[in-house]
């Protein structure tokens, strides 16, 4: 990337963490919740600023503080000031393979792994600022069972984990190599194309967002299973509804000898479990 950009990276990291504040303040409801905070002060962006579609189905926030915006039409780097478009050319066997845009991480060697609908997952080399394909259609040590990637995390050994529709992809950079486990079970099957979130609990164990409630994945048995997020009420995963997603919060802050996770589900609720080590 061009040092141009980082002039003043926290002012780039300021105005970048406005736009995600109008996203999330732009998806209340509750008027109770606007109310408490006074006065609002929101920034819309869409294509009139330079955005590739309306439509958005992924944000995220990469350590240089530059902000990616998926939409349905291609993706997006805003840099505080303006967007950076990147589109399929036909023509460029470097550029993204697709334009739908579904989920996006980045790795601890600051490269990005875009997830999209139909046209597989992508890596983008911050240094050489090109994109990798790994989808069915290619021949490699990574290559995809299918094209639909609707989740993406990276566990303590920066391992990749990708969830397409039938299944949970672990993928190893050092050396190349890939893990497939099947996903036999129909609450995996979204009728709507949404982000499936994935959460890296503890060693050989997964938390992966469903349309009905929370699995936990062990990966040394190759089991899902169903647990229990409010043991006084009885209350179990598969009640919570549908998940969209899945954020562990900063221990630091809590004073907790453990940490705590924020649930958020599709039917506009939230909720906070609370987990010892």
């Amino acid at each position: 990337m061009k040092s141009l950009f980082f002039h003043d990276k926290s002012m780039v990291i300021k105005r970048c963490i406005v736009i995600l504040a109008s996203v999330f303040l732009c998806a209340l409801t509750s008027n109770d919740v606007l109310n408490a905070q006074g006065d609002v002060s929101v920034s819309s962006y869409s294509i009139s600023e330079g955005l590739t579609g309306n439509g958005i189905t992924a944000i995220f926030q990469d350590s240089k503080g530059f902000l990616w915006v998926g939409t349905q039409d291609g993706l997006n780097m805003y840099d505080g000031y303006s967007f950076k478009v990147y589109r399929h050319k036909l023509e460029d066997s470097n550029s993204i393979s697709g334009n739908y845009i579904q989920c996006i991480n980045e790795d601890v060697e600051g490269n990005l792994w875009v997830g999209t609908i139909g046209n597989g997952l992508n890596k983008w080399s911050r240094d050489l600022e090109k994109f990798t394909c790994y989808s069915s259609k290619l021949d490699s040590e990574c290559e995809l069972p299918e094209d639909n990637v609707y989740g993406l995390s990276f566990d303590v050994d920066s391992a990749l984990w990708v969830k397409t529709d039938n299944y949970l992809l672990k993928l190893d950079h050092d050396p190349v190599s890939k893990s497939t486990y099947g996903l036999y079970s129909s609450i995996f099957k979204y009728q709507e194309k949404l982000n499936v979130p994935i959460f890296y609990k503890s060693p050989h164990l997964l938390w992966i967002g469903t349309k009905d409630g929370i699995a936990q994945f062990n990966s040394q048995e190759r089991l899902y299973e169903r647990f229990i997020v409010d043991p006084e009420e009885g209350i179990y995963s598969n009640q919570l509804g549908a998940i969209t997603g899945i954020l562990k919060l900063d221990s630091n802050s809590l004073h907790s000898p453990g940490y705590k996770v924020c649930i958020t589900l599709f039917k506009k609720k939230m909720v906070v479990i609370s987990i010892e080590r």
